[in-house]
């Protein structure tokens, strides 16, 4: 039996780190058009701030660290 051109074990991790990226980038787009309401305004900068620092920076640091490159 022929095995699949796409696997998805094989591509999970990129398409994880593709989905973290855009939902990051697609909430900080929204940021910039949507109005919030004042009593929200905590509770989203929590969010950016989790988004940006935590998530981004995580997927770009597993991708671009120094042991993958010493690979």
């Amino acid at each position: 039996m022929k095995l699949p051109i796409f696997s998805l074990k094989e591509h999970f991790i990129y398409i994880f780190a593709f989905f973290i990226t855009a939902s990051t980038f697609a909430f900080d787009i929204m940021l910039c058009f949507h109005k919030i309401p004042e009593q929200n305004k905590s509770i989203v900068d929590f969010i950016a701030g989790v988004l940006n620092t935590s998530c981004l920076v995580t997927v770009i640091g597993f991708f671009y660290s120094s042991t993958q490159s010493s690979k």
